[in-house]
This record gives structure tokens, sequence and C-alpha cells, in this order.
């Protein structure tokens, strides 16, 4: 239940944390085969998606690499002798 206290500065809103805990408490207890159920059926649709669907991002690359040329050269600067 949520309770309003306007007797100081400022507003306070709190939770009765019993009821809180309590009704939470309840409702999952009451609810669990319902979850549990629904998780289950939840999982296996994914995993039977996942088995029959094809993959359809897959790539390949090909690196072909020039062993005849040095591929970073040093550059000179300005004013720098090159021999």
């Amino acid at each position: 239940m949520l309770h309003v206290d306007t007797t100081g500065d400022r507003l306070a809103y709190s939770l009765d944390a019993g009821i809180h805990s309590t009704a939470l408490s309840l409702f999952y207890t009451s609810n669990m085969p319902v979850i549990l159920f629904t998780l289950a059926l939840i999982l296996t649709g994914v995993a039977i998606y996942l088995s029959v669907t094809p993959n359809s991002y897959t790539a390949q690359a090909l690196l072909i690499i020039d062993s005849r040329k040095q591929p970073f050269q040093q550059q000179s600067f300005v004013g720098e002798r090159v021999d």
C-alpha cells in the first residue's frame, strides 16, 4: 500500500514492504507452473528455430600477400638526404 506523508517539508512516499513482498510471493507461488511451462515452451521454440533456420550471414575471405614488395617503406622528410 502506498503511504503519503505530507507533514514534513517535502512529500514522502513509501511502500508497505510486508504487503508488497507477500503479494509478490503469493503471485509467484500460485503461478509457478504457468511461468515454468511458458519458459520451457519458449526455450523449445528457440531451439527448434535455431536448428531449422539456415545460416544466412556467412562469409569467406581470401588474403593475398605479395612477398616481393615491402609493404611499409620509410619515407624521407623534407631536407633529409636519401641514399
